[in-house]
């Protein structure tokens, strides 16, 4: 190969690499953008406010872990190696899962300002977490939020609910 065409893989590589980072940064976008989930989290009653919106999808709610994911979401395909890795967790541990599309519930909907996230209950039927699975574009188990916290709450050690608003990844909005 010539000096020009090895000049060439190298411009062809370093532009691919840069409309990549450049469209990756582009879809990264806060999980709760107008703090309504944050505002919300600080009423009283949210931890009753959630168990009933979750409680129309299943009965009894213990021990279970609801997956928020919206069907045209492109960040679901990103999130579901993840999501494997905590299920087999999860499954381990007795947990039910369940996957809920917000679009399919109004109550969700207004809950939950972006997905895909995460919900989980523990062994009481208490909030144990609700929030984003991680941080980041790929929404990996390397930036994930939820692993120590689902640890914590499997082994029945968490001190109450954990809701994680602030966080930049891939997230499409309720």
């Amino acid at each position: 190969m010539t000096i020009k065409g090895i000049l060439a893989v190298i411009m062809w590589a370093g532009a691919s690499l840069f409309a990549l980072f450049y469209f990756a940064q582009n879809k990264v976008t806060s999980f709760d953008p107008k703090q309504s989930l944050l505002l919300a989290s600080m009423s009283q009653d949210f931890d009753d406010k959630v168990k009933s919106v979750f409680s129309d999808a299943l009965q009894p709610i213990n021990n279970t872990v609801f997956h928020i994911q919206g069907g045209s979401c492109s960040c679901n395909k990103l999130s579901q190696t993840h999501i494997r890795k905590l299920n087999i967790t999860f499954a381990e541990n007795g947990y039910k899962v369940q996957t809920i599309d917000p679009k399919d519930n109004a109550n969700l909907k207004k809950l939950i300002p972006s997905y895909p996230a995460v919900v989980i209950f523990d062994e009481s039927g208490n909030l144990g977490y609700l929030g984003p699975y991680s941080t980041g574009y790929l929404c990996s188990s390397r930036t994930s939020l939820i692993e120590p916290i689902a640890k914590t709450i499997v082994a029945n050690n968490h001190l109450g609910a954990t809701v994680v608003t602030d966080g930049e990844g891939c997230y499409c909005q309720s």
